[in-house]
């Protein structure tokens, strides 16, 4: 055995350098994945601020839930519902993304969740008067979800 080992050293050599070499490589891969995911959320992330639309109806949500206002189904003003709207469709494709694996899970919670939770339960009982009238369970059901799992 220990012939067979000094005769065949070099090629035992250059397999494990081949093989230290595919595992560096791949380690390399998954860490600059993992980055371009946590650049990509943080990018879409970031739209909130930079398109007006989307600035204005988060101001109008976040200013909302600073109030502690609360949301009637049937007096709510049309603008205000937009702004809601807009705010819980971003959010509900948010988490959407999270489950494909497109954006990362941890830095969405980090940068947005705390405000994501307190939109859905700024405006959990409207979503449920929603689900009723289009008599689809499902609406929302992925920012329910990810809310829930928010510890903070």
């Amino acid at each position: 055995m220990l012939t067979w080992i000094i005769n065949n050293l070099g090629h035992i050599l250059t397999s494990a350098t081949i093989v230290v070499a595919f595992a560096t490589w791949y380690s390399t891969q998954r860490k600059a994945a993992k980055s371009e995911i946590i650049s990509y959320t943080t990018s879409l992330l970031s739209q909130t601020k930079t398109v007006s639309h989307m600035a204005e109806a988060d101001f109008l949500v976040n200013s909302m839930i600073n109030k502690k206002e609360k949301i009637n189904h049937e007096s709510i003003s049309l603008e205000t519902e937009k702004a809601i709207f807009l705010m819980l469709n971003y959010y509900e494709y948010l988490c959407s993304l999270v489950e494909l694996g497109v954006i990362d899970r941890n830095t969405l919670l980090h940068l947005r969740g705390g405000l994501m939770k307190r939109t859905y339960l700024l405006c959990g009982p409207y979503i449920i008067q929603y689900r009723k009238v289009q008599n689809r369970d499902e609406i929302y059901r992925k920012l329910q979800t990810f809310s829930e799992a928010v510890d903070y």
